[in-house]
């Protein structure tokens, strides 16, 4: 997760909570007053108050935007040692790590991660 940032969120990126649970953010012109306020996706909360800058709510919890995760193969190779070694490349399939394994690679593994 990244830090809550409003124009990260205007282009299109997820607003989560710290349990990885969507909100949805609108600005609202009360009495010509205009305010931030955030409701949990479930439905099952109501409203609360957003501060634009910080991501914190007025019940105390704060908003991140959520990070893109990613995932990719990687060559295992065998050390001298006890341990395997990874290829230096994440390649986007498991046909395309095969493509440039060498003689003595021993398997692809998958790998995932978060921006």
């Amino acid at each position: 997760m990244k830090p809550f940032n409003i124009d990260m969120m205007n282009a299109g990126k997820k607003v989560v909570d710290v349990h990885n649970e969507r909100w949805d953010v609108a600005l609202f012109d009360i009495f010509g007053e205009k305010s931030w306020y955030a409701r949990k996706c479930d439905g099952q909360s109501g409203p609360q108050r957003l501060d634009e800058i910080t991501g914190c709510l007025s019940n105390g919890g704060v908003l991140f935007i959520a990070g893109e995760k990613y995932a990719g193969w990687v060559n295992i190779y065998p050390s001298q040692g006890s341990m395997a070694i990874t290829g230096k490349v994440i390649h986007s399939s498991v046909d395309k790590a095969k493509e440039t394994a060498g003689d003595n690679c021993i398997t692809q593994v998958r790998v995932e991660w978060e921006d």
